[in-house]
């Protein structure tokens, strides 16, 4: 009789312990792993929205909310390379609008904005190349995320 109160003890442990994980486990939800989804969606809006639309992208990623410290370190990444990127088109916006107005004759080359279009132009292609390292970089960090919390 002892040795089956003693198998009956261990079973009802064993059973009210796995209980336990199984409603712990169901019960928790890993908030970054929703921020994580929030992030990945909110970059991709980002690069596939047309260039017009960009700025408007930039607040969905910078409105992910994250509790994880590697959600928002990714997040602080990926904004700024949308944020960088978006300048570099603002800018040549910029550029294209001189030249436009240059071919058009209601600007000189003579004009300081007119000569200031080089340098314009450079910034563009500066922040562009920015955009690009820290594309890389976001990448991989949401790779690393995507893959800590599935």
């Amino acid at each position: 009789m002892k040795v089956v109160a003693s198998c009956t003890l261990r079973r009802t442990t064993l059973c009210f312990g796995l209980a336990c994980v199984l409603t712990s486990s169901a019960g928790c939800k890993d908030p970054a792993r929703d921020e994580t989804r929030s992030l990945v969606d909110a970059v991709s809006r980002f690069r596939l929205a047309g260039d017009g639309e960009k700025h408007a992208r930039i607040g969905d990623i910078q409105h992910v909310a994250c509790t994880a410290k590697d959600v928002c370190d990714a997040r602080d990444t990926c904004l700024v390379m949308a944020e960088e990127l978006e300048h570099s088109l603002a800018l040549r916006v910029k550029v294209n609008e001189g030249l436009k107005q240059l071919k058009d004759g209601t600007l000189t080359k003579d004009e300081p904005r007119a000569q200031a279009l080089l340098a314009v132009l450079d910034e563009s292609k500066a922040a562009l190349e920015k955009s690009h390292v820290l594309e890389k970089s976001c990448d991989e960090q949401l790779s690393e995320i995507t893959g800590r919390h599935r």
